[in-house]
């Protein structure tokens, strides 16, 4: 994150912070001797590709629909989240089946821009928001209990858990504020953005028919986000209130 914070153009620091999730917090392989996990974890944060590192594939069954949402509610209720849970147990919309006529739902849904389509503003001219390190702390916290990561698997726990560790907190919390300063400001390498702001696109099929796109992007993202959303609405209140 600091080299990405330090050099934006640098394209191997991105691509080192977007696979963090998977070098550093993938499950170790079984097999062999007990390892601890939080020792393993420390030893990928030193030297995060090594062979171990393996994505773990388990041979998986087809799974009933009750067995899959009893598994969604128990893992909401783990979390703490007991509003999702039940809004799970609620819903009557279910995932969606890989079909090309899902596919072309969703592709409707989210058509590609026009070739046309005025050109966005450069905005290096523009004076970046600025935010402090409370400010950043606030957003991370202001995620709901269990949600979820984007593509690379970090979830906003994960940056709970690790700004508060009494060992590398206060370096994280200062390397986070810098990094979400640097997005705000548009310091992106241009292959990376296109992937940093994508997400994981999940179709769920609607009671009453037709598909409910729910897109994850990655979390450093929705963190900057959340900063640049609750600058905007401290900003617009006073205007607001006088309509």
């Amino acid at each position: 994150m600091l080299r990405s914070r330090s050099n934006p153009h640098n394209l191997h620091a991105w691509e080192e912070l977007l696979n963090f999730g998977r070098n550093v917090l993938t499950q170790p392989t079984r097999g062999g001797k007990r390892h601890n996990l939080a020792s393993i974890i420390k030893e990928r944060t030193i030297e995060p590709c090594t062979a171990d590192h393996e994505i773990v594939s388990h041979k998986t069954k087809s799974t009933g629909a009750a067995t899959l949402l009893a598994n969604a509610v128990s893992a909401k209720i783990e979390d703490g989240n007991i509003r999702a849970a039940i809004r799970i147990v609620c819903s009557e919309d279910k995932p969606a089946q890989n079909t090309h006529s899902v596919y072309a739902q969703l592709v409707d849904k989210h058509p590609a821009p026009l070739s046309d389509r005025g050109s966005i503003p450069d905005p290096q001219p523009t004076v970046a928001v600025e935010m402090t390190e409370e400010e950043v702390i606030r957003a991370v916290r202001s995620f709901p209990p269990g949600s979820a990561g984007g593509p690379d698997g970090v979830r906003p726990q994960h940056f709970l858990e690790m700004i508060s560790c009494r060992e590398s907190g206060p370096e994280l919390r200062s390397a986070l504020t810098g990094f979400v300063i640097c997005l705000l400001q548009g310091n992106i390498h241009p292959q990376v953005s296109p992937v940093l702001f994508g997400g994981n696109l999940i179709a769920l099929e609607k009671k009453s028919g037709g598909i409910r796109p729910i897109a994850v992007g990655y979390t450093l993202r929705r963190i900057a986000a959340k900063c640049a959303n609750s600058y905007a609405t401290n900003q617009l209140a006073g205007y607001f209130s006088l309509m």
